[in-house]
């Protein structure tokens, strides 16, 4: 019988025998290496999971750090002063357009959001900064940018389409703010 490693390590074509001179068995065998293969990569991976999210801190963690450290340190990662964070965080929370999950606090999901849109941060560095899978991360990203929207009618205001008149007056914009 033919041994199985000549088989794994796909050297079987370099074997000078005939189809005719194989056994059944190690026919059926050659031509389901795929599938042995398959086989052995999902069995493997479902068997012998690791952590990936290994850090000392975890989301909840992260984001206390994150409100009770410097302010400087949190208007640079967040792009937005505490107290700012905190009028919105309230203002969501009031008008019941965002609350606390199982695992997430509405403060920590808006921290998630915040550093996405401020420094356009990828879902896996999130997932590695706060220590949760990809699929919540994208599900509280979607659900704060829902509520963020929803507020536009209340905080979020349009801009006015006049001209200021500094403006209007000055020959070097005149291009510009043609009237």
């Amino acid at each position: 019988m033919i041994s199985i490693v000549y088989i794994v390590q796909g050297t079987m074509n370099s074997l000078d025998v005939p189809d005719d001179e194989l056994s059944d068995s190690e026919q059926v065998l050659i031509n389901n290496i795929p599938a042995v293969s398959l086989f052995r990569d999902v069995l493997f991976t479902r068997l012998f999971k690791t952590t990936r999210n290994t850090s000392i801190l975890t989301g909840a963690q992260k984001t206390i750090e994150l409100l009770e450290g410097h302010p400087v340190r949190f208007y640079e990662l967040i792009r937005l002063e505490k107290h700012t964070f905190f009028l919105l965080r309230d203002a969501l929370c009031e008008r019941k357009l965002l609350k606390d999950t199982n695992r997430m606090t509405v403060g920590e999901q808006l921290l998630m959001f915040l550093h996405t849109i401020g420094h356009n941060v990828r879902n896996r560095v999130m997932q590695d900064r706060y220590q949760h899978s990809g699929e919540p991360i994208s599900r509280h990203f979607n659900n704060v940018l829902d509520a963020i929207n929803g507020l536009r009618d209340v905080c979020i205001t349009d801009p006015s389409n006049k001209v200021p008149s500094k403006i209007l007056g000055d020959a070097r914009f005149y291009p510009y703010f043609k009237v």
